[in-house]
């Protein structure tokens, strides 16, 4: 009787742990997204009337940059876990795919700012810094991550 209740505590346990993890994964998204707003509203200085054009559209475009990012976390978890063993198909595989990631990824931001300066949400030069921002966002992130990854054996 006692072990029939605790699995069902278990069970019972388990539901909100679940939805917790889901909950826990878009939290660390939405943190992750928001450190990167705070850097960006420290280096570009807007106007109200700026604001209320940027920030709406640099959300919808951080979405679709993100999605990018999880697509190359997982390319780099699964060399993590298989650099050590990997075949020269799996190799290839991923240079093409870290080539598309990358374009995909350029596109996105060629697209991004060309709606900044033709929907006149931002002047140029503004245009111009909030991507030497991103781009310099990226680069500290490609470091940081170069310094983890290991080199093919």
């Amino acid at each position: 009787m006692r072990i029939k209740t605790l699995l069902l505590t278990l069970c019972l346990l388990a539901v909100p742990l679940i939805a917790l993890a889901e909950n826990a994964a878009d939290l660390q998204k939405q943190i992750l997204l928001d450190q990167k707003k705070l850097n960006i509203m420290q280096n570009l200085v807007l106007d109200d009337q700026e604001a209320a054009k940027f920030w709406p559209a640099y959300g919808a475009f951080q979405e679709k940059l993100f999605d990018v990012a999880l697509d190359r976390y997982e390319l780099l978890s699964f060399y993590a876990s298989n650099y050590k063993s990997l075949s020269d198909q799996q190799a290839t595989d991923m240079i093409d795919t870290m080539f598309l990631l990358n374009e995909t990824r350029q596109a996105l931001l060629k697209e991004f700012s060309l709606a900044l300066r033709m929907e006149e949400i931002l002047p140029a030069k503004k245009a111009f810094r909030y991507l030497q921002i991103e781009h310099n966002i990226a680069a500290v992130e490609q470091y940081d991550l170069a310094k983890k990854v290991p080199l093919l054996e």
